[in-house]
């Protein structure tokens, strides 16, 4: 990472350092709070500022979690302090690329360009999942407010194969300890007391997956392995910590948000189902062809990363760099057609320039080992942008 010059951010590169001190403590308080503590941070209490720019206790706790999902990692005093630096600096260094006048750069339009694609096929789906849930009940809401008061502690395994939690499963099946099977299945160097910990997770700050496998079992027992956007886990819970009481004029002022965090989860959860239907009315065919073509462009790429941030081994090889999206798209005409698929009767062509355009939300491993599939991603977002471009969510 380039060093900041002396500017202006220079001074908020102290003022990070001190609030740095401050946040790490709160951290710490709010990862590490005992049942015996009266008053832990609640969700939205702001954990740190940056020149003007708030990061809440659920902002880190969210994020948080979420790397230590995807990375098998276990809650350290480390782990805290690298994802709350990486927080700041990540202002800085967006505030520092405003200074700059980057915002101007081609690369910078580039990327908004992609975001609003991206928005308007979220806006569209979102609208189209309000329209397939049921509404949800009082009791259903209150239940999901309920789970929202608590804060449950876990561990997990976790695996991108489904196949390396089996053994695991039965191991715990035939009653061994949670801890003993995680240290055999993580392969520790030493016996560890924190394998496989993540520490404690709210109900609407974690995988949709995770979140109600951990809020539906009691204190002490494990689940069955699931799985989530992130992967495979078996999560265990450690410890749930319960709220004094639970009054009925929170409830009220709360409910409103409750439910729409819980509408989204349902949308979100369903989706899966509304995809299917969805592309398999399409009468998809694809060019073999020009896969294998594909295929041979991808695994021809040099895998260079333009940005040397510091990175997680297992992250290295899962991401769509600007350098390999420029590599691959030299590669191939534009034009060139990877499927055909029908949309409300009219024939489409899904061509390379289109699955281009959406690189940078697949997943680079996928297209190397599975092309197929992240074919079949890239158009699938074309498919809603079609169906978003129609119904005119470029005008909002």
């Amino acid at each position: 990472m380039m060093p900041l010059e002396r500017n202006p951010l220079s001074k908020n590169r102290v003022r990070c350092s001190r609030l740095l001190l401050f946040s790490m403590v709160c951290v710490m308080m709010f990862i590490r709070c005992s049942p015996e503590k009266e008053a832990p941070l609640s969700d939205f209490d702001v954990l740190f500022d940056v020149n003007g720019v708030e990061r809440t206790v659920y902002d880190f706790e969210s994020t948080y979690v979420e790397h230590l999902i995807a990375t098998g990692r276990s809650d350290t005093r480390e782990e805290r302090s690298a994802h709350l630096n990486k927080m700041i600096d990540d202002i800085l260094l967006a505030e520092s690329a405003v200074q700059k006048g980057l915002t101007s750069h081609a690369t910078y339009r580039s990327a908004l360009q992609h975001q609003e694609r991206k928005s308007m096929i979220d806006t569209y789906f979102v609208d189209r999942m309000e329209e397939v849930i049921d509404p949800l009940t009082d009791e259903e809401i209150r239940l999901a407010y309920a789970k929202r008061q608590r804060k449950v502690f876990i561990r997990q395994l976790y695996s991108k194969n489904p196949a390396d939690l089996e053994s695991a499963y039965e191991e715990l099946e035939s009653g061994e300890n949670f801890v003993d099977v995680a240290n055999r299945f993580y392969e520790t160097s030493s016996y560890d007391s924190l394998a496989g910990y993540l520490g404690p997770v709210s109900y609407f700050g974690i995988d949709d997956a995770v979140a109600e496998a951990a809020y539906s079992i009691p204190q002490g027992e494990y689940t069955k392995p699931i799985r989530s956007r992130l992967g495979h886990h078996i999560i265990y819970v450690e410890y749930i910590e319960f709220p004094a009481l639970l009054a009925e004029d929170e409830y009220q002022y709360r409910k409103q948000g409750v439910a729409s965090q819980l509408r989204l989860r349902r949308q979100r959860m369903v989706s899966s189902d509304y995809i299917f239907e969805l592309m398999s009315g399409l009468n998809v065919e694809t060019n073999r062809d020009n896969i294998l073509a594909l295929q041979d462009a991808i695994a021809n790429l040099d895998g260079d990363r333009i940005l040397e941030e510091p990175q997680l081994a297992e992250e290295t090889e899962t991401i769509w760099t600007d350098d390999r999206v420029e590599q691959l798209a030299a590669s191939m005409a534009s034009d060139v057609v990877l499927a055909t698929y029908v949309l409300n009767d009219q024939p489409y062509e899904f061509t390379f320039g289109e699955y281009i355009n959406w690189l940078p939300y697949l997943s680079f491993q996928e297209s190397k080992v599975r092309l197929g599939a992240s074919v079949g991603r890239g158009m699938r977002n074309q498919v809603l942008y079609e169906l978003a471009t129609d119904k005119q969510y470029d005008a909002d």
